[in-house]
């Protein structure tokens, strides 16, 4: 006996209402032209919606998926291909709003957050820069974060190693010492000894002085307080090895343990090289300038002397002296 072919019975809606019905009987299959839906009524007539634009991601035509934490689509990331793109290349958001692939930047990184003292993004067009501290932050200690730049560091110092007054220039805590060194010398009884020889390393004692003639000696409590006055400048040998360049009117000072160099800078100044304010009258701006046209004036100033030769008779040469004029055979 051949079998009864099984007929599905299928309920249709067409020119209505889109969506699916309220209820349905069980079992019971209901389309709807209208969207294109196809429902399937289960127990208690419920019904269970089985296609429709918000179960299928359609082939072709545009669909849109509803957001939202109660719409979240999980996917098997080993079955899941997105075509298009390059190895290497990232999904960007377009200005449209959509997505496309796009080439990595360099070093992988879209951009960096920083913190002071670091600026920028760090990606092309907005390169990381470090913000040194300003003068008022190095004035006022109030933030640390910043770093203190060679120019910050010279506007608190007041300028290069160089215009250090000191024999010592090659850094400030080694100048200090230099000067704690010289301060400490002074500390003790000063007395003129005599007068050092450097380019000979030797001594000539003044008068009543305790030091010896000949070599500058090593420094002991004995000699505390010494001062020698440079009469030869040079540079230091034996015992004064250690003070390096030493000038005509410097003192070698012993402070009972080092001898020291008071640098006092005592060279002779030409007296072209110190400058005066011009004097009314003159055009001079040196004292050598203005010497000579002292000079120049005094002697062009006395070629005539006139006298009344009565009081004083005389031309004031030497041939003809001025004198004191009598009178009635007296003096006037």
């Amino acid at each position: 006996m051949a079998a009864r072919p099984k007929i599905v019975r299928i309920a249709r809606r067409f020119g209505g209402a889109a969506g699916s019905p309220a209820t349905l009987a069980n079992g019971l299959l209901a389309f709807n032209d209208n969207g294109g839906t196809l429902d399937v009524g289960g127990p208690g007539n419920a019904v269970h919606h089985i296609v429709g634009a918000d179960l299928q991601i359609y082939r072709t035509g545009i669909q849109t998926i509803e957001t939202g934490a109660a719409n979240l689509k999980t996917f098997d990331v080993t079955n899941f291909n997105i075509a298009g793109g390059s190895t290497g290349n990232m999904l960007t958001k377009t200005a449209g709003g959509g997505v496309q692939w796009s080439s990595a930047p360099s070093g992988g990184l879209l951009a960096v957050d920083v913190d002071d003292p670091l600026d920028g993004t760090g990606v092309s067009g907005d390169p990381l820069t470090i913000t040194p501290a300003t003068t008022a932050q190095i004035v006022t200690g109030t933030d640390d974060v910043f770093p203190v730049t060679a120019l910050g560091l010279r506007s608190q110092i007041g300028g290069p190693l160089t215009d250090l007054t000191t024999t010592v220039q090659t850094g400030i805590i080694q100048a200090i010492n230099s000067l704690v060194s010289q301060i400490t010398a002074l500390a003790a009884p000063l007395r003129v000894v005599g007068s050092y020889n450097v380019a000979t390393n030797t001594i000539t004692p003044s008068a009543n002085s305790p030091a010896t003639a000949g070599a500058l000696p090593a420094v002991a409590a004995g000699n505390e307080g010494w001062i020698l006055l440079v009469t030869t400048g040079g540079t230091g040998t034996g015992n004064a090895a250690g003070l390096g360049a030493i000038s005509v009117g410097d003192w070698v000072v012993s402070t009972g343990t080092a001898w020291t160099l008071f640098d006092l800078d005592l060279s002779t100044v030409a007296a072209g090289n110190v400058s005066v304010t011009a004097i009314s009258g003159m055009t001079a701006t040196t004292v050598q300038a203005a010497l000579a046209e002292l000079h120049t004036a005094v002697g062009g100033a006395l070629t005539e002397v006139v006298v009344d030769d009565l009081s004083i008779q005389g031309a004031g040469t030497t041939t003809d002296p001025f004198e004191v004029g009598d009178i009635d055979c007296g003096t006037f």
